[in-house]
């Protein structure tokens, strides 16, 4: 270590993942041993794009000594990244610097790296920057073929989890389909499946090209069900990456002659005899204001109800929606019939044998 370095600040970045603590721990012990002073940063770079330097810690060997065995992170994480603009990254060094933070760790993903890399450029030396890759999705390009640490982990815990719905779906007679992190990358979806003897498993490497559709991903499970009916089982488990970024997207009756998407209207009621009519009509003139609206937008990615209110960056990038114009009272009218109906074909009940 230069002996003319004196702090080392600590930010956590990205998502979750085991061995957070296990890794605060050890640099916090180190760089003690080294004689450096140790400034814990809470929320990964989150309050530093501000210029904020009042959201940290000092910490000492006897407040990371037994961490390891805790789950989670105690300086917690953020997906704040400083990079996204000249000022931001201007007052993140800034910030470091008023903090007398001569030595970063940052511990994270991609994302995270990236934000490391650029502060240690735009800090110009004065901030030597050291990255601790984090990151269960396994997609960080290691020597030697080491994973990232949270990777072995998450495989378990997937892997346990997964077996577990392999279960459910023999006993249930039906196909289930596993959502599993990895960004771009399939290694976490790969790692299950293949510990847990899944069916299939679906990962985006196998596709070309840049844009994979759902139409796509439907025969390659349609062509696994088949081949189970042909051996004689009506069940099966498929796990796969989230990959939205590639995935076609696609909205039900958007064509010029169809009826529209159907739409699933969120509703409010107010009791005749509430005991707090005035409170209730507070919380919900509340929910239709522009503040909430906006929070479920981009919370949840919901089309607002209020037309004042843009939905979010996501649902904007479906193009037009087209909704189903059938008037609400036809939906009550045929309720009744509609479940009879589901009852008689015995949707609930399963596939046929």
């Amino acid at each position: 270590m230069n002996e003319s370095r004196k702090c080392l600040g600590i930010v956590v970045g990205g998502g979750p993942a085991p061995g957070i603590n296990s890794a605060i721990s050890a640099a916090t012990i180190e760089a003690r041993n080294q004689g450096l002073k140790v400034i814990g940063i809470y929320d990964g770079f989150e309050h530093l794009v501000s210029g904020r330097t009042d959201v940290v810690r000092e910490l000492r060997i006897e407040d990371v000594s037994r961490i390891h065995v805790q789950g989670g992170s105690i300086l917690r994480t953020a997906r704040a990244n400083p990079t996204r603009s000249p000022e931001d990254m201007q007052r993140t060094v800034t910030a470091l610097r008023a903090l007398g933070i001569d030595c970063l760790l940052t511990i994270g993903g991609d994302d995270t790296a990236f934000a490391s890399c650029s502060v240690a450029e735009s800090a110009g030396g004065a901030i030597r920057v050291a990255h601790l890759p984090k990151t269960i999705d396994n997609d960080l390009p290691l020597p030697a073929g080491m994973p990232t640490f949270g990777f072995e982990t998450a495989r378990h815990v997937g892997t346990e989890l997964v077996l577990t719905l392999m279960e459910d779906s023999r006993t249930t007679n039906r196909w289930f389909v596993v959502v599993a992190m990895g960004r771009k990358a399939g290694h976490l979806a790969l790692g299950i499946g293949k510990a847990a003897g899944a069916t299939l498993t679906i990962i985006p490497e196998e596709f070309p090209g840049d844009r994979i559709s759902l139409d796509q991903v439907c025969k390659v499970i349609e062509a696994a069900i088949l081949k189970r009916r042909a051996l004689g089982h009506r069940d099966g488990l498929v796990p796969g990456p989230r990959q939205a970024d590639r995935v076609e997207r696609i909205q039900g009756d958007q064509r010029a002659n169809d009826r529209g998407s159907h739409v699933n209207i969120s509703g409010m009621a107010l009791a005749k005899h509430a005991p707090n009519k005035a409170n209730a009509l507070k919380l919900m003139e509340f929910l239709a204001s522009d503040e909430a609206q906006k929070i479920y937008a981009n919370a949840n990615n919901e089309y607002p109800v209020n037309p004042k209110v843009a939905p979010s960056e996501t649902v904007q990038s479906f193009g037009m929606l087209k909704p189903d114009a059938l008037p609400l009272e036809n939906i009550a009218k045929y309720r009744k019939k509609a479940s009879e109906l589901v009852d008689k074909v015995g949707f609930d009940s399963g596939p046929a044998s």
